[in-house]
């Protein structure tokens, strides 16, 4: 057992990025640095949209769909998100007066505002690793480039990292509310809520789920009965639909082998925007690959569901754990997808940055603290990768890549490395799991942890 712990503490202690030692400091508790260093990011974040002549991206459909639903109705205007989308996208139009640019300028600023709200509870409701949680949120969102601005997914991420921040303040009800909306938003935030019932640091673990599970399910059927009166069923069901229809996405993990078959012989495969307004490829394969990611997603869900059981049934959760499920649940929804768009990697920041939060729990220096951070750190390490790798493949090599240009072969190379960062990414996390699930695991803690009292 002490050989075992000795050679955990040393790889604790090894750098194994150069911003360690920054990583590590006291400095990151400094509020006044701190604010510099946000603001300083989104300085960066407006630089990037002005070197693209502030492109409107998603923004422009989200308006030209906005103003001319009062002639087609809710039933017939982006049938691909859920309902209460719609009051959500008609927010800047009411002060944007039917003007693109000053529709783009509005969601541009509401945004904005969504990210500066969650920096600061980041910092106020942090711990004592509040200062972890802001700096990677600070880095995060301008690698993810103009897209977190320019689409609505930075909403769902904030609201999973609001939901255990919640839990964290002892606010299951509020916690599960933050879920439930996210669900009615984007659908696959409903497979977080498990995650906040495990809640057994902050009162009575029956109380807590309870409550949480109250929030979520109110939230959650309030807003699809509002959305089933306004528009009615068909339109309450039709994104479940659309998802199923979809082909197999130029970036999805799935489709790394028929990108990769079409850098060398472009003429056997043939890339195109389909009806699901996606670049999708089809040729050799691509069918058998779709399948395979059918299954995979299948076979990931299953295995989500039998890690939330575990965790459930094993007893002492603690809000970390929470978290790291919730990242396991995210990384499983993109690497077994048969469709990967750019925003999709936005989900991921607001639970990884409350997540260290999450692991203020623990006591500085114990043994869960050590191995929490380190894992934290190095899932925090890689997805600023998997970030800055996804603006590289769009919107700055997206043309590259969808067409026969010269830089083609850069841009899916690219492309590729991405996607096998986001699969060692996904097993990083599991491997973190399967060390608060296994047995054998659970016991090695226990000793240690009794060790350290």
């Amino acid at each position: 057992m002490s050989q075992t712990s000795t050679s955990e503490q040393a790889s604790f202690l090894t750098p194994t990025s150069p911003w360690r030692a920054w990583w590590d400091s006291e400095r990151l508790n400094d509020a006044r640095l701190m604010k510099k260093v946000w603001l300083f990011s989104r300085i960066v974040l407006f630089l990037e949209w002005a070197a693209m002549l502030f492109t409107l991206g998603d923004t422009r459909y989200y308006h030209e769909n906005i103003t001319r639903m009062g002639l087609n109705g809710p039933q017939s205007t982006m049938i691909e998100y859920p309902t209460p989308v719609l009051w959500l996208l008609k927010l800047p139009d009411l002060v944007s007066f039917g003007h693109r640019w000053a529709y783009v300028a509005a969601f541009f600023c509401l945004m904005f505002l969504l990210d500066a709200a969650f920096t600061w509870t980041l910092w106020h409701d942090g711990g004592r690793l509040r200062g972890k949680a802001v700096a990677f949120w600070s880095a995060f969102v301008p690698l993810v480039g103009t897209t977190a601005y320019l689409r609505f997914d930075i909403i769902t991420a904030v609201l999973a990292g609001w939901a255990l921040l919640l839990l964290r303040k002892k606010q299951p009800v509020a916690s599960g509310a933050m879920i439930g909306i996210g669900a009615a938003i984007k659908l696959w935030p409903a497979l977080l809520w498990p995650a906040l019932l495990g809640d057994r640091e902050h009162g009575s673990p029956r109380r807590n789920r309870l409550l949480t599970s109250l929030g979520f399910w109110g939230s959650g059927c309030l807003l699809a009965i509002a959305s089933l009166v306004w528009a009615g069923w068909d339109r309450l069901v039709s994104p479940l639909g659309w998802q199923g229809q979809r082909g197999l996405q130029i970036e999805s993990v799935w489709a790394t082998i028929p990108m990769l078959w079409r850098m060398m012989t472009p003429e056997t495969f043939w890339v195109a925007v389909s009806d699901f307004n996606a670049w999708e490829i089809s040729g050799p394969g691509t069918e058998l690959f779709q399948t395979l990611a059918s299954a995979a997603m299948a076979l990931g869900l299953l295995a989500t569901v039998a890690c939330y059981l575990l965790w459930l049934r094993r007893g002492d959760q603690r809000l970390i754990e929470g978290a790291a499920l919730m990242l396991l649940v995210i990384f499983v929804m993109i690497v077994a997808n048969k469709t990967f768009s750019p925003q999709y990697i936005i989900w991921v920041g607001g639970p990884l940055a409350a997540g260290w939060a999450m692991a203020s729990e623990n006591p500085k220096g114990s043994h869960r603290a050590r191995s929490d951070e380190h894992h934290l750190a190095e899932i925090s390490e890689w997805t600023l990768v998997i970030t800055l790798l996804t603006q590289i493949i769009y919107p700055i090599g997206y043309a590259s890549l969808v067409g026969h240009r010269p830089g083609m072969h850069g841009a899916t190379l690219v492309l590729a490395a991405r996607n096998v960062v986001l699969c060692w990414v996904l097993f990083k996390i599991a491997a973190w799991i399967w060390s608060f699930l296994h047995p054998r695991q659970i016991e090695a803690t226990r000793l240690a942890t009794d060790a350290e009292r």
